[in-house]
């Protein structure tokens, strides 16, 4: 895919650029896309760890 840049002259004109752009793709195209989305998202938001850790210490006097 060639990166450039476009410049509109409204927000409307830009979003039917990009709904064009996207029903033209192919289903392969739009899943590869998401899968970059989904890895970017892991790379921002790493996953946490939901396991419970108990610590038992014990006090001597």
């Amino acid at each position: 895919m060639a990166r450039f840049i476009k410049k509109f002259n409204s927000f409307k004109e830009q979003e039917e650029y990009h709904l064009d752009i996207m029903r033209e793709s192919s289903v392969r195209e739009r899943f590869r896309r998401l899968y970059a989305m989904q890895q970017m998202t892991a790379l921002l938001h790493p996953p946490k760890d939901l396991t419970r850790k108990i610590i038992i210490r014990k006090w001597t006097y």
